[in-house]
Order: C-alpha cells, then structure tokens, then sequence
C-alpha cells in the first residue's frame, strides 16, 4: 500500500521532509500490523486474564497507530499532536509486550518501540 504524501497545509516550510512523513507512515503501518498479530496470536494461545494488560495496550495502539497515519497521510492541523500520543501509546505497548515474553509480543515490541522513535525523531525536527 502506497502512502499519499500529505498536502502542505502550513505557511512555513517545515523542518521536516516528505520522506520523513513517509518514515512515520510506515513504522505505524508496522507497529498497527504487529500489534494486531499479537492480539490475535494472544488471544489463540492463551487464558484471557494472564494477556490482559497487552492486548489492551495492543488494541489501543493499533488505533492510535492507524489514526496517526490518516492524520499524517493527509497533513492535518493535528498532526505532531497525533504523533505525540502515538509516540507515548507505542511506547507503552512496548513495555507490555516486553513483559510477555512470547515471540509475537516480542515483535511488536520491537515495531512499537521503532515507531516511537520514528515518531520522536519527526517531532524534534518539527520542533526545530
């Protein structure tokens, strides 16, 4: 899936590149994949109150990974703002999915965490 380079909506050229929103686009597209393997691997293989805690963190970032995306695909208003609470929900599942110690918890740890840093890194430039 091709992501579309967002319409500039802003007065000032920003810090930040199309290949970098093209960067963000897909470590969420990532993270929102990996997240949704892990949920439905968890819920498979094991009792529903031991994975609690990571399929909730996995669910709720899985959305807020697929908002990201639209808001940055079609640079809305709200963009750095969706990449902020993207960067701290990834942040979060990574943590959770750490503590479970399963292969496919282990993978979307590893895509959440890059997602946040992705998300960081768009975020200090845009900053600068």
């Amino acid at each position: 899936m091709k992501a579309v380079i967002p319409v500039q909506m802003y007065t000032s050229v920003p810090a930040y590149s199309a290949a970098d929103l093209q960067q963000c686009i897909r470590a969420c597209m990532d993270a929102v994949y990996q997240c949704e393997r892990s949920i439905t691997r968890l819920m498979l293989e094991g009792d529903d109150d031991q994975y609690a805690d990571c399929v909730k963190a996995c669910r709720d970032c899985a959305l807020m990974c697929a908002m990201c995306v639209k808001v940055v695909e079609r640079g809305s208003i709200v963009m750095l703002d969706m990449c902020e609470i993207c960067t701290e929900t990834c942040q979060q599942c990574a943590l959770e999915c750490t503590r479970c110690n399963r292969p496919a918890c282990d993978r979307c740890a590893a895509a959440c965490q890059r997602c946040a840093e992705v998300c960081l890194a768009l975020l200090a430039k845009a900053a600068a």
